[in-house]
């Protein structure tokens, strides 16, 4: 690939510069499209890999390596890492939750918003994306708030604004890295 994968016409909020094949790289893309992120991918061995990273001041670094909009450089970077850069909230605040929901999904969404709504202090553990496969979908009928449908509107949108639950109470928590097996 000689050129960048983007996944939004000319906005870039994140830059990955990897190998183009490697497992890493195309996780990162994948938790990065799946969250909406705009980023671009440029291949390693590219003129415009080598360019980015030249930029960054990141030459030499260990790929895959993550260039930020405000010119931070992260080199094979876990989840969590790019998370805490993006400003996502990684770490569950102080105090005690009367519920738990473990994934963002359709089910778990709903599930944090009916026991917000009860006044009950509730949390939602996602390791991954807000939505969960629902997220991907081009179109989804029957969705939480959505009665007629919802129409996938760009990268990563499946109608469900991902700060959406929070005005009800609920807390999103996203660790990004799974735990070990």
């Amino acid at each position: 690939m000689s050129g960048a994968d983007r996944t939004c016409s000319g906005l870039e909020v994140v830059r990955v510069v990897g190998e183009e094949w490697a497992e890493r790289s195309h996780e990162l893309r994948e938790l990065l499209g799946r969250n909406g992120i705009p980023f671009g991918f440029y291949a390693a061995d590219s003129p415009n890999g080598q360019r980015v990273l030249e930029e960054a001041g990141a030459a030499g670094k260990d790929l895959p390596t993550v260039v930020l909009f405000d010119g931070r450089t992260l080199a094979d970077p876990s989840n969590t890492e790019i998370g805490e850069a993006l400003g996502v909230q990684t770490k569950p605040g102080g105090g005690c939750y009367d519920v738990t929901v473990i994934g963002a999904g359709p089910a778990g969404l709903a599930a944090a918003v009916y026991g917000a709504s009860e006044g009950l202090s509730t949390v939602v553990l996602e390791p991954e994306a807000i939505g969960g496969q629902a997220g991907t979908s081009s179109l989804i009928r029957n969705y939480l708030g959505f009665p007629t449908g919802s129409e996938r509107r760009g990268p990563g949108r499946a109608g469900l604004h991902p700060g959406m639950e929070l005005r009800r109470g609920v807390r999103l928590w996203q660790p990004g890295d799974r735990p070990a097996a």
